[in-house]
């Protein structure tokens, strides 16, 4: 997810469908598949599409607001939840309550099945599942969260040289606020 974003993709139905393992192994690559709903989205815009699967949408999607990549950091945190849990942060049998329940409920971690979860796995999944996209975690912040890095320093090291890849999109976007100001 960390290039799809950097390179301006926002997946837009990312979900535990669209991802794959390449082994059996339990330290297995997971790869995520179907672009089909995907879209380039620049560092400075943003878009109104309605796309997604419902239950891993997020807030601005529903509420048809002007949303960016953090979309997707919203249907990684309902992934992460229902791998942990087994079962989806907002559920319901009716799909009105279902969207009512994205946009205005919290999800349930008082369930008993988060008492067996570290607190890194949960404090990740609540920045994941922020309602408020300004908010929400971002995808550098993700992969230097506790949880991830395991408090691992070198590996915390090797990320942050791999940023790169940020500048050079902007380079290449025709929506770079530096370029914007020359003209």
């Amino acid at each position: 997810m960390f290039y799809l974003t950097n390179f301006g993709i926002a997946h837009r139905d990312l979900k535990p469908d669209n991802m794959m393992m390449t082994t059996n192994e339990d330290n297995s690559e997971v790869k995520i598949i179907d672009f089909g709903l995907s879209k380039i989205i620049g560092p400075n815009e943003r878009s109104k599409d309605p796309f997604g699967t419902i239950p891993y949408a997020a807030p601005e999607i529903i509420l048809r607001r002007p949303y960016g990549h953090s979309v997707d950091i919203w249907s990684l945190g309902v992934t992460l939840f229902f791998l942990i849990t087994g079962f989806h942060p907002f559920d319901s049998d009716d799909q009105q309550d279902l969207l009512k329940k994205i946009v205005r409920e919290e999800p349930d971690y008082a369930h008993e099945r988060w008492s067996a979860v570290a607190p890194e796995a949960m404090d990740l999944v609540q920045q994941l599942l922020t309602k408020d996209k300004e908010e929400r975690i971002t995808i550098d912040k993700v992969l230097e969260h506790k949880w991830i890095t395991g408090g691992d320093n070198e590996l915390l090291s090797k990320r942050r040289k791999s940023t790169d890849y940020i500048d050079r999109f902007k380079m290449l976007s025709l929506t770079n606020p530096d370029e914007e100001k020359k003209e």
